[in-house]
């Protein structure tokens, strides 16, 4: 089967293989069955997931208060989930919630598959969400599940049996297969939802910026015969900045304390200062860390950006604390979600003269009585 549905104003989609579908549109949910009208007061379906077995059902996420609703005839409200995408259906017909919780992938969950390595692939803590494959670690081709499947610059991506589809660098929705890249749809996609079934392919694209959902079915064969893409020509990339000297100075401003995890904390946090800036663009941030060592919840030696690549600045960092400038091992990321702004610290208050005691004015006075005597 190899079909293409748009349908405008759309916002989330799903789509099987199968031909079955469901698309988030306003205060109703569309599908290949008909129109479902959201439960009273829900204004519009994030995130929408379907399944046939063992009958049709359609979940979603609510926009007003995040609970995850589902439909199989009646809709049905179930617990509030933990990050962007918090639930899916299994193979057999389960829906899946991530629990919310600290340490939970704050991207929540991106598909289903026993057969992904779970020590890279799920980063849900509670571990009541075996088999899936979590989102952070297809967020970018930069984390250890995404070296392990050799994907290659796409971004919040699917492994299905051999294909890999995600997003573009660039934009665009891109399918890889034997390490080649083919042009799904152009545009601004996002929130890609694939599926297999054999040679069967389904997907569901969101387009922001040209406010719709694009339903695709095809073949394996269908998408090896879409366009090559060719990414665009990238400059040399530019040697990775080196900003010890600035952990150096932090660490000589704090020279004179005592050495300790809060010393440490200062250094890092110091650092993070200097270097925003001077370099306002590197988006340095403190590390989020409220387990082990660690200093009002923040790590104490190491930094992060934004986008979740993170360095180590301090060597022996509760002792000597030595100035360094060095990934993280063994994987130089973490979830950009614990990223934290450096917290700005005021100057030390300066050091105020003691009262001078009653005897003190008394003497005083008394000199200057003897002084006016004198003079008389």
């Amino acid at each position: 089967m190899s079909a293409r549905v748009v349908v405008p104003g759309g916002l989330y989609g799903d789509a099987l293989p199968t031909g079955e579908y469901a698309v988030g549109l306003g205060p109703q949910i569309r599908t290949h069955r008909g129109p479902i009208a959201l439960p009273p007061g829900e204004d519009f379906a994030m995130f929408v997931r379907l399944t046939i077995i063992p009958t049709f059902k359609v979940a979603y996420k609510s926009h007003l208060t995040d609970a995850t609703w589902e439909w199989d005839g009646v809709w049905t409200r179930h617990a509030v989930g933990n990050g962007v995408q918090p639930h899916g259906y299994t193979p057999d017909g389960t829906l899946t919630i991530l629990p919310p919780g600290v340490g939970q992938d704050s991207q929540g969950l991106r598909y289903y598959d026993p057969s992904a390595p779970a020590a890279i692939a799920n980063l849900d803590i509670t571990r009541t969400t075996t088999g899936w494959v979590t989102g952070t670690p297809t967020y970018n081709p930069a984390m250890p599940l995404a070296t392990y499947y050799h994907v290659d610059r796409l971004y919040e991506w699917t492994h299905r049996d051999g294909i890999i589809v995600g997003q573009g660098a660039d934009g665009g929705a891109l399918v890889q297969i034997d390490g080649v890249h083919h042009l799904i749809e152009p545009g601004d996609a996002r929130f890609i939802q694939c599926h297999r079934t054999g040679d069967q392919v389904s997907l569901a694209i969101t387009r922001f910026t040209q406010h719709d959902v694009i339903l695709r079915w095809l073949t394996v064969a269908d998408l090896r015969a879409l366009p090559i893409y060719h990414f665009p020509e990238e400059p040399p990339p530019m040697p990775e900045p080196n900003y010890l000297s600035y952990v150096k100075q932090a660490r000589h401003e704090a020279a004179d304390l005592p050495a300790g995890a809060e010393r440490a904390w200062r250094v890092t946090n110091r650092a993070v200062l200097l270097i925003n800036e001077v370099d306002p663009k590197a988006n340095f941030g403190l590390l989020s860390k409220t387990a082990g060592t660690n200093w009002t919840g923040y790590s104490i030696d190491c930094l992060m950006r934004r986008t979740g690549e993170t360095w180590d600045v301090l060597g022996d960092a509760e002792g000597a604390a030595v100035a360094q400038w060095s990934r993280t091992t063994p994987t130089g990321m973490t979830d950009p979600a614990k990223w934290r702004p450096a917290v700005v610290v005021g100057p030390e208050p300066p050091p105020v003269d003691p009262p001078t005691t009653d005897l003190e004015a008394r003497v005083a006075r008394l000199e200057q009585f003897m002084a006016h005597v004198k003079a008389s």
